[in-house]
C-alpha cells in the first residue's frame, strides 16, 4: 500500500468543457494531471496507480499513467465498478475503454450489476488499497467529492486538483 496511489475524477459532464477535450482548458488540466502524476514517482516513490476508468479525469489520467510507462516503472490497475458502466457510452468511448485495459496490469469487476451504491463502493475499497489519493474535484458535493473527505477521514495523502481553476492543494496527511 505504501507506494499506491489512486485517482479518482469528475467524469464530462461535470466539467467545464464537457466532452470537448480540444477545448484548451481540458488540454490544461491533462498537462496539471501529468506534471501531478510524475511528481507523485520520482517524489514520493508511488509505483501502482489505480483508477475507476470512468470516463473524463479517470480515463485522462490512465492515458497519462500508460504514457509514463514508458519512462518509469508503474503499474495501472482499474478498478471497474460494474458491468453496467458502459451501457449509455458512446461507441468511441467505449473502444477507448477497451484501448485502455488492454494496456493495464491488473483489472478488477467489483460487481456485477449496477447498484445505487456502486461508485461509492468503488471509490472507498480504492481508498483503503491506496497511501496516496490524487482527486479531481471542483469541490461540489458528489462521488468525487465524498471520496476525498473519505480519503482524509482515513489518514490517506491526499492531493486535489481542481478543474475549474487548475489548482493543485499540498500534499496533506490528516492524521487522528
Amino acid at each position: 500500500m505504501d507506494h499506491t496511489c489512486c485517482i479518482i475524477g469528475q467524469r464530462p459532464q461535470e466539467l467545464i468543457w464537457r466532452f470537448n477535450e480540444e477545448d484548451p482548458r481540458c488540454i490544461k488540466l491533462k498537462k496539471l494531471l501529468r506534471q501531478q502524476i510524475e511528481h507523485m514517482i520520482t517524489t514520493y516513490g508511488v509505483t501502482r496507480f489505480l483508477t475507476g476508468l470512468e470516463r473524463g479525469a479517470e480515463t485522462y489520467a490512465a492515458e497519462i499513467i500508460l504514457d509514463l510507462k514508458k519512462q518509469y516503472p508503474i503499474t495501472l490497475d482499474c478498478f471497474l465498478a460494474n458491468e453496467d458502466m458502459r451501457n449509455d457510452w458512446l461507441e468511441e468511448e467505449c473502444d477507448r475503454f477497451y484501448k485502455i485495459i488492454v494496456q493495464t496490469d491488473k483489472e478488477y469487476l467489483l460487481e456485477g450489476r449496477a447498484s445505487e451504491d456502486s461508485i461509492s463502493k468503488r471509490n472507498k475499497f480504492m481508498v483503503s488499497k491506496s497511501h496516496f489519493v490524487l482527486v479531481v474535484t471542483d469541490g461540489k458535493k458528489g462521488d468525487v467529492m465524498d471520496a476525498g473527505i473519505y480519503a482524509y477521514s482515513n489518514n490517506r495523502y491526499v492531493l486535489t486538483v481542481n478543474p475549474q481553476n487548475y489548482y493543485s492543494s499540498p500534499l496533506i496527511s490528516v492524521l487522528k
